[in-house]
């Protein structure tokens, strides 16, 4: 028994571990398969009982890639940034 629960939580560590990873791959770049990725494991997680944070933040690596951040606040790159 103790066995089984060790194995449970490794397993649900490695699932919460390979979703932040395919959030992350999906955020920088959009590919589809990624978020496919992250929905499968995230309903891995939720037959196993565990709730699990889906956050993409996209928007946010795109202004962090700025030269200079000011430029993320120009109107027209609003604009692009609120379609994301």
């Amino acid at each position: 028994m103790e066995k089984m629960k060790k194995a449970d939580k490794e397993t649900t560590s490695k699932l919460k571990d390979s979703l932040k990873k395919e959030l992350k791959l999906f955020s920088t770049s959009l590919n589809e398969t990624h978020y496919d990725n992250a929905i499968k494991i995230r309903q891995q997680l939720s037959e196993l009982g565990e709730e699990s944070s889906f956050n993409v933040n996209t928007d946010e690596i795109y202004k962090g890639s700025f030269t200079f951040p000011q430029l993320a606040n120009n109107d027209f790159a609003q604009d692009m940034l609120d379609q994301l």
